[in-house]
């Protein structure tokens, strides 16, 4: 990126989709008809009791930002889905919100199927 946030932060905002200390939004304006679906699982006692950290270090936050923004910008194809109790890591079945699991295979194959 060429530094960090505060040496380049016009890199972040040219390599990013979305940042939401960006006012102009450069970035998302070219996914406005495209179709998004984020899925996330924000367990905050997991990751406070597990790692330390708060809202500010999980993406969950900027996820709803761009989801809210390409709403707001027209795109009524952008969705988030908020999961709960389903983040697990096989082959363990260790507990980890971050995970593939928490995508449902039916509803996300549902969803893809329904954009044209």
């Amino acid at each position: 990126m060429g530094g960090t946030p505060e040496t380049a932060l016009e890199n972040f905002y040219n390599n990013s989709p979305y940042s939401f200390s960006d006012t102009t939004q450069k970035a998302i304006k070219s996914l406005i008809k495209t179709p998004i679906m984020i899925i996330s699982e924000p367990d905050i006692n997991w990751w406070l009791s597990q790692r330390g950290y708060d809202y500010s270090y999980i993406n969950v936050t900027d996820q709803a930002a761009m989801i809210n923004e390409l709403q707001r910008l027209g795109n009524s194809k952008a969705v988030l889905v908020i999961t709960t109790g389903k983040g697990y890591r096989q082959p363990n079945n260790i507990r980890h919100p971050h995970s593939w699991s928490i995508a449902d295979p039916e509803q996300t194959i549902k969803w893809l199927q329904s954009q044209n």
